[in-house]
């Protein structure tokens, strides 16, 4: 049998929710506890109040795992349309693993919380990654972005004082590349709430790149290493 566990947050816009028909990325970390290989098929659904809520798998929808290997799986997260602050429009998000190996074994799963207009949950409380500057451009795709000749900022907010770094990658680097980080290492003082500037990019691309999650992580202090996550498309 196999564990499931949310590792990685959505990076989220200015407004820092889930803003009504925003597509985020949610990452988790697929554990096998078996002491031989295992293969798994990998199915989400979004289970929402309102219609309109969707749950895509970014990655291969069967994973092969080695004993006690483990796997990231990306979620696609779309919010709907309809709702308001009265009644934020909620959801459930089931990601489900099946051995599919011999003989048949139970399934496990993952269920995370959404409420659209309210601020995602993320694994690390002390962390918050927040977009900051889409790079100089005005064509916004959802909570990610389409990458111009500029960085892409992100305001990062940690509440424990200690030296931090951050770190950037791509799901799907093929096409892509990451020009540079700029602000990072940085500092954060005991009691600070301001947040720190760090620039990634330019983000370029040719013609092989195909929509993709930006991921960063912010590691540092006393043990933290946050992982979140961010579409972009070519």
């Amino acid at each position: 049998m196999a564990s499931i566990g949310y590792s990685m947050g959505p990076i989220t816009g200015g407004s820092k929710v889930i803003d009504l028909g925003g597509s985020y990325a949610f990452g988790f970390t697929l554990a096998s506890n078996s002491i031989t290989r295992k293969v798994y098929a990998i199915s989400a659904i979004a289970l929402g109040q309102h219609e309109g809520w969707t749950a895509q798998i970014l990655d291969p929808p069967v994973v092969s795992l080695p004993a006690q290997g483990s796997a990231r799986v990306i979620v696609q997260v779309t919010s709907t349309n309809t709702g308001d602050q009265v009644d934020p429009p909620r959801c459930e998000v089931v990601l489900s693993a099946v051995d599919i190996s011999q003989p048949p074994q139970p399934v496990s799963q993952a269920r995370l919380m959404l409420m659209a207009l309210k601020a995602p949950p993320t694994p690390d409380p002390r962390v918050h990654v927040v977009l900051k500057d889409p790079g100089g451009i005005n064509n916004r795709f959802a909570s990610g972005v389409q990458p111009a000749t500029l960085p892409v900022g992100f305001d990062i907010f940690v509440t424990e004082p200690g030296n931090y770094t951050v770190t950037a990658q791509l799901r799907d680097p093929a096409g892509w590349a990451i020009q540079n980080i700029y602000g990072s290492p940085f500092q954060v003082n005991a009691g600070s709430t301001t947040p720190h500037f760090v620039a990634v990019g330019p983000l370029t691309h040719n013609a092989a790149a195909r929509e993709t999650d930006l991921y960063l992580t912010v590691a540092g202090g006393p043990g933290i290493s946050a992982q979140y996550a961010m579409p972009i498309i070519p």
